[in-house]
């Protein structure tokens, strides 16, 4: 007998570990950029008045360990790895909570998976907030303790002391709790089980006094996972599915709990199982795994990381969304070579420069890094500002403290590296910018720094006034160094096929050390603008290349001229030019 435990436990330890292993490579081959991305929400600072802050509020434990756990996302497959640890002990809780109460069969696999699964889908949405996975962990733990009790006054005693804990400690779990004892309890029909109901009543009167007391606003972020997700939003229904798997499968469990699987039978069921579980990874994913997002995650990370070659590899191709084009055209910028290469991608208009701004964090945080590049200090710190408000997000600390040095805000500055440096894995490039406080002369010597300080306008004025591109002029009349303003305000006016201020851009720099030479695509236009002056090309630098490609460029257009085929065929010899995009994009 000891030996077919063993034997069984031995089998229960490899199933959970394959569960883990699968969950794991999926995560990460799938959905690592999601949990980079993921890192933003949260900003855990190693301090007793942070941990004060969040332990002592209502579901604070759960809180601070969900900050705890996502500060190691920015770490390569840490985040993939936590998750899966998350789902792993939820589903082998679940296992250990039916086997106690029913002593269901090794053969049913399928039951302790499903709250796993349901949990998994809810992964995926960036607005859901960790702690509520944390939560059902942590009320499976209490459940499992619940059973462990054989009497029944002693149950209801620790159940009546449970509910209050869980829900301090872990929020709405407390209801999800109170829900499954409440059903095993009757299921069993003990003598006097109906006493459990006592505990429902516990519960509600918890929720009518935290309604009126102010501790919550609305009864459904007392018993519902409501709570887990951002206040002002509304969750979508995927967020209740590991709410109702989890009784269902109580219920369902206890009615077919003294089946027995026997021969063939065990490898029929273990096929179905296996044929359900392929059925709900085929029905759920793609309805909440999210995957149009992916692309703008990876983007995003490697524009923190500074990896500007990753952003330009990854974004060959169509590109269908302004965000992409953002990033993209902001590596361009970083690289030098905005105005050389653009038309080597997928443009689209203005808003592929500069999206506009819908408020939120992440949007806030990459116009942030936009108007940074475009040398638009003011802007970028502005949108730091916005976006920090709204998500205590550390990329755009870096961006506040990087600003205020810039204005010389140097006790502001302070203040927020002080933040900065309570974190693990952002502290030492926090500490490393003390060096710039109350020291113009660091400032102004550093690579980065001191080009972008040259940038400020020497009068204050309001910001978009007149327009971005009008904020470009000042800042290029501030200071001929700063190149990417220049070839972002030229962009601007090519793609958004504006070519007479494009013409009084060039006239007035051309020569300049903003524009010693012209990049390709200015090349380009001023072909375009003075088609038949020849002698102008020459004078503002057009390149006998690119005369030559021009050339090649008409010939090829009227030799095609008036067949079905036209766009394509120009498209493959000429798709990364400003002709083909001036003729051919909307």
């Amino acid at each position: 007998m000891k030996l077919n435990t063993n034997i069984v436990n031995f089998k229960a330890i490899l199933f959970w570990i394959v569960i883990y292993c699968a969950l794991f490579i999926f995560l990460e081959y799938g959905y690592k950029f999601h949990f980079y991305f993921y890192e933003q929400k949260y900003l855990f600072l190693f301090s007793s008045y942070y941990a004060f802050e969040k332990i002592f509020a209502l579901g604070g434990i759960v809180d601070y360990l969900a900050a705890f756990f996502v500060q190691f996302f920015v770490y390569p497959y840490a985040g993939s790895a936590i998750v899966s640890a998350l789902l792993t002990g939820i589903g082998i809780l679940t296992q250990l909570f039916l086997k106690k109460v029913f002593t269901t069969s090794n053969q049913i696999f399928l039951f302790p998976l499903l709250p796993l699964i349901a949990i998994l889908f809810i992964q995926f949405d960036f607005n859901y907030q960790l702690q509520g996975t944390i939560a059902y962990l942590l009320m499976l733990l209490a459940l499992y303790g619940y059973v462990q009790i054989n009497s029944l006054r002693k149950r209801l005693v620790v159940g009546a002391l449970i509910i209050p804990f869980l829900y301090i400690t872990a929020g709405p779990v407390a209801t999800l709790f109170t829900f499954i004892i409440v059903i095993w309890e009757l299921l069993n029909k003990q003598p006097h089980s109906y006493c459990i109901l006592l505990l429902a009543i516990e519960l509600i009167i918890m929720g009518v006094g935290a309604m009126y007391s102010g501790l919550v606003g609305e009864y459904r972020f007392f018993f519902l996972p409501d709570a887990y997700y951002p206040l002002k939003l509304s969750p979508f229904f995927v967020i209740y599915f590991s709410w109702i798997v989890l009784p269902c499968t109580v219920v369902f469990t206890f009615r077919i709990r003294k089946i027995s699987i026997r021969g063939k039978g065990k490898y029929v069921a273990g096929l179905i199982q296996i044929i359900v579980l392929i059925g709900i990874f085929y029905w759920g994913l793609p309805r909440y795994s999210d995957r149009k997002s992916i692309k703008m995650k990876e983007l995003d990370h490697y524009a923190c990381l500074e990896e500007w070659d990753k952003i330009m590899d990854a974004s060959r191709g169509k590109l269908n969304n302004y965000l992409y084009l953002n990033y993209l055209n902001m590596a361009l910028a970083n690289k030098g070579i905005l105005a050389d290469r653009m038309f080597d991608f997928d443009q689209r208009g203005v808003l592929g420069l500069i999206v506009n701004w819908n408020k939120s964090a992440p949007v806030s945080a990459l116009l942030s890094d936009v108007y940074f590049s475009m040398g638009a200090i003011g802007l970028s710190q502005e949108m730091a500002f916005e976006g920090y408000v709204g998500s205590e997000n550390a990329h755009l600390l870096k961006r506040l403290i990087q600003t205020n040095i810039l204005y010389g805000a140097y006790s502001i500055a302070e203040k927020y590296i002080s933040i900065l440096e309570k974190t693990l894995y952002y502290k030492e490039w926090a500490t490393n910018q003390r060096k710039f406080l109350y020291n113009d002369s660091a400032v102004c010597n550093d690579s980065l720094l001191g080009m972008k300080r040259k940038c400020l306008p020497h009068i204050n004025t309001l910001a978009q006034i007149s327009g971005i591109d009008n904020d470009l002029i000042k800042i290029i009349e501030t200071t001929f160094s700063h190149k990417a303003t220049i070839q972002y305000l030229g962009a601007i006016y090519l793609l958004g096929k504006d070519l007479k201020s494009f013409k009084a851009l060039i006239e007035k720099y051309y020569g300049s050390e903003l524009l010693s030479t012209l990049p390709i695509s200015f090349q380009q236009a001023v072909i375009v603008y003075a088609e038949t002056d020849p002698s102008y090309w020459k004078q503002y630098g057009v390149e006998d290349l690119t005369i030559k490609h021009y050339q090649a460029y008409k010939q090829t257009l009227l030799k095609y001229k008036g067949r079905s085929d036209l766009k394509t065929v120009m498209f493959q010899s000429f798709g990364n030019t400003l002709w083909y995009y001036l003729m051919f994009k909307q």
